[in-house]
């Protein structure tokens, strides 16, 4: 979950080889909807619904926890299940933490001893899906460009040996295009209106300068060399995606950001850490599975010692009782014998 909405908050911020903005897009991946993984208990009494929904902001604080959202007739307590951990909301007020804003502002009436269940990750794995198929969708390319002053018929016309990078989005954009002119008296860049900032070249060549920086929202660049005085450089819209691979590039370094497990890992660190536990899980599955084996045959082996048959003793027992038939056997004979001899003694 955590990969397709970081991946599908910066492909919003390019734009494809038509020229398409990245936000009048498809997502370039399908992913669960929270609120399909929300169960209200079949005990509530009350008629209160919320709305569960990823925070962008802090989508690298998403976990696979689940929760519980219960009411005591004053306030809601949001417990995890896994961590035991709980929080308080105030009903009718949107509670953002573990990733999720949960809205508690929609309708309905809440009745003390409402219950819910939260697991918002659950089908992530399942149901994430690409959206995009048409390779001229991929917004690969950045929506502004950055450009020295040039005359009408395309020629440059700075004097300096200023440059400004192609820029990177990070959100929304201002209204464009912004001309940027230096004044090399007060080592500023300004637009003529609310937009100035300063750029000095003997310290600052090769730094970037971010919307913090320059006023300039959604956006960053480097700026490097010494600009004139009077020299101009102009951030407009990207005429089309053709030759453009910034936010491809952008979108690759989200392989090794720090966007996961609050800011301290990638998805490479996070999944290498998830293939470990797996394989520790397994490992130790494994163990116990042998211990547990042993031990059965150990109590099995208990119980035959005290009342299961020794085949050897039983045989040995079934000859003892097979001669002792015979014995009785040859007791009857010897007994006939005597019998018949008597019996003709007297006859005679």
């Amino acid at each position: 979950m955590s990969l397709a909405e970081t991946f599908n908050a910066q492909h919003r911020s390019g734009q494809d080889l038509d020229g398409t903005p990245g936000t009048s897009l498809p997502d370039f991946f399908g992913v669960t909807d929270p609120n399909d993984q929300v169960f209200s208990s079949l005990s509530n009494a009350g008629s209160s619904s919320l709305n569960v929904a990823f925070d962008s902001a802090n989508i690298d604080q998403l976990t696979a926890d689940e929760f519980s959202l219960s009411y005591d007739g004053a306030n809601w307590t949001l417990r995890n299940l896994t961590s035991g951990a709980t929080d308080t909301v105030t009903p009718g007020t949107t509670f953002s933490k573990y990733g999720l804003d949960i809205d508690l502002t929609v309708s309905g009436t809440a009745v003390a001893g409402d219950k819910f269940l939260l697991r918002p990750t659950r089908q992530g794995g399942d149901d994430i899906a690409a959206n995009i198929t048409n390779p001229r969708e991929i917004a690969a390319a950045a929506p502004v460009r950055i450009d020295g002053q040039t005359s009408g018929t395309g020629i440059p016309t700075n004097t300096g040996s200023g440059k400004f990078s192609s820029g990177t989005v990070t959100g929304s954009l201002p209204s464009l295009p912004i001309t940027l002119t230096y004044d090399d008296t007060t080592n500023t860049f300004s637009d003529g209106g609310a937009i100035s900032f300063g750029y000095d070249p003997t310290t600052q060549s090769g730094a970037t300068f971010t919307s913090a920086d320059t006023g300039i929202s959604g956006l960053e660049f480097t700026i490097s060399g010494s600009p004139d005085n009077n020299d101009q450089f102009v951030i407009s819209a990207n005429g089309g995606g053709g030759g453009d691979n910034r936010n491809a590039l952008a979108l690759a370094g989200l392989q090794t950001d720090k966007t996961m497990n609050n800011a301290t890992a990638s998805f490479q660190d996070s999944y290498g850490q998830m293939i470990a536990d797996v394989g520790v899980k397994t490992r130790r599955a494994q163990t116990l599975a042998t211990t547990q084996g042993n031990l059965a045959d150990q109590a099995q082996a208990r119980h035959d010692a005290v009342s299961a048959v020794n085949l050897d003793e039983e045989a040995a027992e079934m000859m003892r009782w097979q001669q002792a038939y015979q014995a009785a056997a040859q007791v009857v004979t010897i007994s006939d014998t005597i019998f018949q001899t008597l019996l003709q003694a007297t006859g005679r």
